[in-house]
């Protein structure tokens, strides 16, 4: 997303201060984060405090929560609080940028201790994870490429703006899976295009394809009705299911299409 200029929302200012003045008595005792800590850490990301956003990660994992917690319980309700303080209009556009931008920064910083945990890459698991091209929420899957790495596949994760763009990456290299997230209500039939297109050019004509994201955790059955394989609460549970899917697959090595030259 795009930082827009602006200025700041009292109403998120007075909550950010108000939240981020609570100590850490009052915050939750144990080593599991309880929603307070998650608006904690949305409020320091608002305010563009890296450091501040840190210290209340760190102090959970000083209690002995793990990375993986990191992810599913901090990380990843953080993003979804700043996504409904916008939609309730308790954040305005640029501090939910700011906001996602500090805890994408954030993911970054943990991603290589978090692959340290994983495993080797496995030959020919290949995964394409991503918006649907257009869609602005992009941390979901951000996250769940980070999961899909530490299991050992080889994953590109880089959003996609138009659908022609996804036909073409689909065309040049054979993914053995493709996930796609989706948070807009308006993007269903983007999703479909893209799902169809995927499925019509895939240099893998065995492609197997995830959906996740807010929408589908609202609606488990749209998966299947905008044509993926499966639907994914998480990155965590997204590759239990993809790897489930690629062991089922076709071996595809021997029927795999002729690439699309890049230059094309």
């Amino acid at each position: 997303m795009m930082l827009h200029g602006g200025n700041q929302n009292p109403n998120v200012s007075a909550q950010s201060a108000q939240i981020a003045s609570v100590s850490d008595r009052e915050s939750s005792n144990g080593m599991n984060p309880a929603p307070r800590d998650v608006a904690r850490l949305a409020a320091a990301a608002a305010r563009c405090d890296k450091d501040a956003a840190r210290t209340i990660i760190d102090q959970f994992m000083s209690r002995g929560l793990g990375l993986e917690r990191v992810f599913l319980d901090l990380l990843g309700p953080a993003a979804q609080e700043l996504g409904a303080q916008w939609v309730s209009d308790a954040c305005d556009f640029a501090e939910v940028t700011v906001g996602i931008s500090v805890l994408q920064r954030l993911l970054r910083d943990f991603g290589p201790s978090f692959q340290a945990l994983g495993s080797p890459v496995w030959h020919g698991r290949r995964a394409l994870i991503l918006p649907v091209p257009g869609e602005d929420h992009i941390f979901g899957a951000l996250m769940a490429g980070e999961f899909f790495r530490r299991a050992g596949w080889d994953v590109s994760d880089e959003p996609v703006a138009k659908i022609d763009d996804l036909a073409a990456l689909v065309q040049r290299e054979p993914f053995a899976v493709v996930g796609f997230s989706i948070s807009g209500e308006t993007l269903k039939e983007q999703a479909a295009a893209a799902i169809q297109v995927t499925r019509r050019l895939s240099l893998n004509p065995t492609v197997r394809i995830i959906l996740g994201g807010n929408l589908v955790a609202q609606d488990p059955d749209l998966g299947s009705a905008l044509g993926a394989d499966a639907v994914v609460s998480n990155g965590l549970d997204g590759v239990t299911v993809a790897d489930s899917l690629a062991l089922a697959s076709t071996d595809f090595s021997a029927s795999v299409r002729k690439p699309i030259p890049s230059d094309q």
